[in-house]
């Protein structure tokens, strides 16, 4: 899967690497659905290579594609997935 990053998606100090890893190893994802402002996304839940609980939202681009825009810890908002 291609992977492409938002300025947005280091905002909190988490690297593409760790992202990716999360993406390619998510323990549960999520779908957001799209509104009349804001694309459908993805949530994916899982720990990075070091253990660290995160979040990692993207938006489908194309098939086999997304545009990863927001990456942080985990917050309770997300852990039910």
């Amino acid at each position: 899967m291609e992977l492409r990053f938002a300025r947005s998606a280091t905002k909190h100090r988490i690297s593409h690497r760790r992202s990716a890893y999360v993406i390619q190893n998510y323990r549960g994802v999520g779908l957001v659905a799209a509104t009349a402002t804001e694309p459908e996304r993805f949530v994916f839940v899982g720990e990075d290579a070091g253990g660290v609980a995160l979040e990692v939202i993207a938006i489908p681009l194309a098939v086999d594609r997304l545009l990863v825009i927001h990456a942080m810890r985990l917050r309770p908002k997300y852990s039910h997935i």
